[in-house]
Order: C-alpha cells, then sequence, then structure tokens
C-alpha cells in the first residue's frame, strides 16, 4: 500500500524533517527568508515552525520524489548557512 492511498501528506510520497540550531535573533529571520525565497509548488511544498525554547526551527517537507526534497534541503541549507554562519554552502559532507 502506497502513503497517497491512505490520503495523508497531500498526496505527495516523500516526507522529510529538518532541524535548524539557531540562537534566537536569528530564528525570525530565517523563517522570513525562506518563506519569502522558497516557494511551494506541486513537487515540494514546506512549513516550519519554531522549537519549544525558541532555540531552532523544525521544518517538514513534503516531495512527489526523493530528487525533488533533496534539492530544497539543498536550498535550505545554503539559505541557513549564509544567515547564521555568513557563509556559502558548497556540498554536504558525509561523515
Amino acid at each position: 500500500m502506497k502513503l497517497q492511498d491512505f490520503g495523508v501528506l497531500e498526496q505527495k510520497q516523500i516526507m522529510a524533517t529538518m532541524y535548524i540550531l539557531a540562537k534566537t535573533n536569528d530564528i525570525e529571520k530565517i523563517g522570513q527568508t525562506l518563506e519569502n525565497e522558497i516557494k511551494n509548488s506541486s513537487e515540494v511544498e514546506f512549513g516550519w515552525s519554531t522549537m519549544t525554547k525558541e532555540n531552532g526551527i523544525l521544518l517538514r517537507i513534503l516531495g512527489n520524489t526523493t530528487r525533488d526534497v533533496i534539492r530544497l534541503v539543498y536550498d535550505i541549507t545554503k539559505i541557513v548557512r549564509k544567515i547564521i554562519l555568513n557563509s556559502d554552502f558548497h556540498e554536504i559532507r558525509k561523515t
């Protein structure tokens, strides 16, 4: 049985979760920047909420394919890295 058969996840097949730990004063800036620069589309959708102690952001990503979700993860990482570290993002390292 496929996930979309249950009618959950807005008919998307892939779900991802990202946790972004950040200082309180960066959280609102990150959220606003993500909302302004990344738009939901028919391929991917995302939403975010502030973590309980306001020390980070929880993002949920829904997508049709793994490639779509990974692309969005990279886009989000690029934005967050620029805000928090004032540094460019090149690749995710595997350790």
